[in-house]
């Protein structure tokens, strides 16, 4: 394991532990590359809601997670279920706003 991963570990259980600085940090360095990911998914104007969303279930579930190691992969499965739903969404009114 790698110090970079290593010191992930660290932050992710002082998250459990209700560490918000730490949580702070964990966002701080995953906001780059989770962003890129969400520009992608749900376009630069919805990018910021989408990870916005994640963001706040990420802090709520991360007591839940059992192995700190697998945080990265986790936290993009979590953002990724929210683009997801969020463009379900967007065709569902896409669609309505066609009947109309």
């Amino acid at each position: 394991m790698s110090q970079s991963d290593q010191n992930e570990t660290l932050l992710v259980l002082l998250t459990q532990e209700g560490d918000v600085a730490a949580f702070e940090e964990l966002l701080r360095r995953l906001y780059g590359p989770l962003r890129q990911y969400m520009t992608r998914l749900v376009g630069e104007s919805d990018a910021d809601d989408v990870l916005q969303d994640a963001a706040i279930r990420i802090y709520k579930n991360i007591r839940f997670l059992r192995e700190p190691a697998v945080f990265k992969a986790w936290a993009f499965r979590i953002a990724t279920r929210i683009a997801l739903t969020y463009l379900k969404r967007e065709q569902a009114l896409a669609a309505i706003g066609e009947r109309s």
